[in-house]
């Protein structure tokens, strides 16, 4: 399958960089914006610089990695320069950014195009995030996929929160190469739907989604790479209004309210597409308001050469759906061929069609009993 989104190239320019007190033009492993605090104290060695975009900027090519702590306050990229409303790190040293809490460092942008907040592959370095969130303006264009919280690299994010303001944006997306996401939450504000939660981009590498809340998108995690595995533990997709999950392994976690199918995988016969083999294990995928849509979807295409998909559930409960499976499997030369397969799990062994030879739910070990789930 394959789902595109805009990226907007983002120029360089020049920055103005003061190094207030500390160590003047020396090289700086740790940065204090825009102020000192106790985890990073005037002590006569940390930098301080009044600027995010400054300090990310400062001494950033010396071939000594650095640390930014963030104290509580908000960053508002303005709406000027050479990349207007997007925060960008330069150079080539490796970043650390560790915000106060979530609810203290706040990044967003004043730009009113179809751009990132945070861009983190402008220059050659791996970032790091912790502690902090990140806001999509509702400034940012009100359509389908325009506008992101961020774009990313290699790194890690450690409570780090997504909060949009705007219906028609995006939330961490374009996330290439190892990539670890965990203990988050990214969401939608007052109820605002989003379009995608987290997705990752067409390059080599590993994404792993690890105890982190995302509600309110319309694709809850989407995966539209050949190689790059997705794995998602211990984790939540709240009433997403498309697909809940796309492509991926998924353990210990949650799909709740889908507003279609809650997992699909689509694949088709364009150049660079893989077949897909996608792992359910030991989690819980609950329908939405319309329990007629399925709760696995696998649409092979009938063209020569599309590939296959491969789905396999255990140990899950997938409940409130009137049809468990969706499957468009054509067959003839050349056709991928689509399966499903249920061990050791409780679901409804119903589906569209009915007798799809495709699906195997004959383990004695799976079930048909209500959950009985209670709110």
């Amino acid at each position: 399958m394959s789902l595109g989104f805009k990226a907007v190239a983002a120029s360089i320019f020049p920055l103005a960089l003061f190094a207030i007190a500390g160590a003047g033009s020396a090289s700086a492993d740790t940065i204090c914006t825009p102020g000192f605090t106790a985890a990073c104290p005037n002590n006569g060695t940390n930098v301080l610089q009044l600027s995010l975009e400054g300090a990310m900027n400062l001494n950033s090519s010396d071939g000594v990695a650095d640390t930014i702590y963030m104290s509580p306050s908000t960053y508002t990229d303005p709406n000027s320069g050479g990349s207007p409303g997007t925060l960008e790190p330069l150079g080539t040293d490796d970043l650390n950014v560790i915000g106060s809490g979530t609810d203290q460092s706040i990044i967003t942008s004043a730009g009113t195009g179809n751009q990132y907040v945070v861009n983190l592959n402008a220059g050659n370095r791996k970032v790091d995030m912790s502690n902090l969130t990140i806001v999509v303006p509702a400034s940012f264009p009100n359509s389908g996929g325009q506008g992101s919280a961020l774009q990313a690299e290699d790194g890690t994010f450690d409570h780090v929160d997504i909060k949009t303001l705007n219906d028609g944006s995006n939330g961490a997306t374009s996330l290439i190469g190892d990539t670890v996401w965990k203990n988050s939450h990214i969401y939608g504000s007052q109820g605002v739907n989003f379009s995608d939660g987290i997705s990752q981009g067409s390059s080599s590498g590993k994404l792993e989604i690890t105890n982190t809340k995302i509600e309110n998108a319309d694709w809850g995690v989407i995966v539209d790479g050949a190689d790059t595995p997705v794995v998602m533990k211990k984790s939540r997709v709240i009433d997403p209004q498309n697909y809940g999950v796309i492509l991926f392994v998924m353990e210990n976690s949650v799909i709740a309210g889908a507003g279609t199918h809650a997992i699909e995988a689509v694949t088709g016969n364009g150049a660079g597409e893989s077949d897909i083999d996608a792992q359910i294990r030991s989690s819980t995928v609950v329908g939405g308001s319309d329990p007629s849509d399925a709760a696995i979807r696998v649409s092979i295409s009938g063209s020569f050469g599309s590939k296959s998909a491969d789905i396999t559930v255990t140990n899950s409960i997938l409940r409130g759906f009137t049809s468990t499976w969706d499957m468009v499997t054509p067959a003839g030369p050349g056709i991928g061929h689509g399966s499903l397969t249920f061990t050791r799990s409780d679901l409804n062994p119903a589906g569209t069609p009915v007798d799809s030879p495709v699906v195997n739910f004959s383990d004695p070990g799976n079930i048909n009993v209500d959950p009985m789930f209670t709110s």
